[in-house]
């Protein structure tokens, strides 16, 4: 009861700090930029007072813009936002299942977003060597983690869950609302096939147990993220339901909210500064998904000749060159690997995707093929 408590808290301080950005932002971008600039606000005053203090100041910062836009009347929820709160209703009800940190690496996860909630100043203290900092590793994205603790006025082990349920709901209403305009069936199409969709391995596997009489067991739950040997496969909905507060899985609605920006036609002074700001909280989040923004964003920018589009890509590089260097990671040098996968590897884990691709090129209906994706 006081897990779903906590989530309420979450969901109405997380809508109120959005509002000042409604304004000049559409509802599926505004959204998840209120969350990443209180996020990115905290973590810059934190170097110089506590985290609570830095966040809450900036908390208080944005609930006072937000009043202030009410007070005015210019205040419009879309009904967008219906997408964020089912999808953020379903993943609560499955951490409410099984709430517990265990297994794999969540206790890890757990326990750097204590050391930031705890942290006097950044980088936070390393939870497992007394002494040392947490500079070792891209830690945003547990401080985004904490942030969302904080606005759900949970402890820490209650916070962790919220957080989990979150990052899918900010996906699936990014999804949403950039793919609306081409009609409702593939705007939730694609919130399916991004968020909720297996790979081809777990659908074929589920049928094969089932006329070999085969229990559904743990290895199908597992398997189906080991599909090309000797490396981990996992995807959206393996991961939201796994929930690890991994870098790579917090990295998932700041990436889409990038193809979002991008993609829109019309862009202001404020989308290019919220290119900026989201290509630095992905580098600072899980920096190997930085490269391939870049040269999204690189890409968009020269395809449709916008210089400006082109100029903030680069100009993202320094901010997050000031982060890196504040960083003490290990030295590792570019490895060129040799293994290559199997062509019915490849298919099993990107069937998917690549067949749903087409399908949208070839300007079919993507609906009649959302079967074959289905994880079951």
């Amino acid at each position: 009861m006081y897990t779903l408590i906590y989530a309420v808290c979450f969901y109405i301080s997380s809508l109120l700090i959005t509002i000042p950005f409604l304004r000049y932002f559409k509802h599926h971008e505004a959204r998840l930029l209120s969350l990443l600039t209180l996020s990115t606000a905290s973590f810059l005053a934190g170097f110089f007072v506590p985290f609570k203090i830095s966040f809450y100041v900036s908390f208080l910062f944005l609930m006072l813009l937000s009043l202030y836009t009410i007070y005015k009347g210019n205040v419009k929820v879309e009904r967008d936002e219906n997408v964020f709160l089912a999808v953020f209703a379903f993943f609560i009800f499955l951490r409410f299942l099984n709430p517990q940190i265990f297994d794999a690496e969540k206790f890890m996860d757990s326990a750097f977003m204590n050391a930031i909630l705890k942290a006097s100043s950044f980088p936070p203290s390393d939870p497992f060597l007394a002494g040392e900092k947490l500079d070792f590793y891209y830690y945003f994205g547990h401080l985004i983690g904490a942030s969302i603790t904080l606005l759900s006025l949970s402890p820490p082990e209650v916070g962790y869950n919220v957080a989990v349920a979150a990052l899918p709901a900010y996906t699936s209403l990014t999804i949403y609302g950039m793919l609306k305009r081409r009609g409702l069936k593939i705007a939730l199409s694609g919130v399916f096939l991004a968020v909720f969709s297996g790979n081809l391995y777990s659908f074929l596997d589920f049928f094969s147990r089932i006329f070999s009489g085969r229990a559904v067991d743990f290895g199908y739950y597992w398997n189906c993220t080991r599909v090309i040997a000797s490396t981990i496969n996992e995807f959206p909905y393996f991961s939201f339901i796994h929930a690890d507060l991994h870098a790579h899985v917090v990295a998932i609605p700041i990436i889409t909210l990038i193809f979002a920006l991008i993609a829109r036609e019309e862009k202001s002074r404020f989308i290019y500064s919220a290119i900026i700001l989201s290509l630095f909280t992905l580098f600072a989040t899980n920096s190997w998904h930085y490269p391939l923004a870049l040269v999204a964003v690189l890409s968009a920018g020269a395809a449709i000749r916008d210089k400006w589009l082109v100029f903030c890509a680069l100009l993202s590089a320094a901010p997050a060159f000031v982060f890196f260097l504040h960083m003490n990671t290990p030295a590792a040098s570019f490895l060129v690997v040799k293994d290559r996968s199997e062509i019915h590897e490849f298919i099993l884990y990107a069937f998917t995707p690549v067949a749903a691709c087409y399908i949208l090129t070839a300007k079919k209906q993507t609906f009649y093929f959302l079967p074959l994706s289905i994880p079951l």
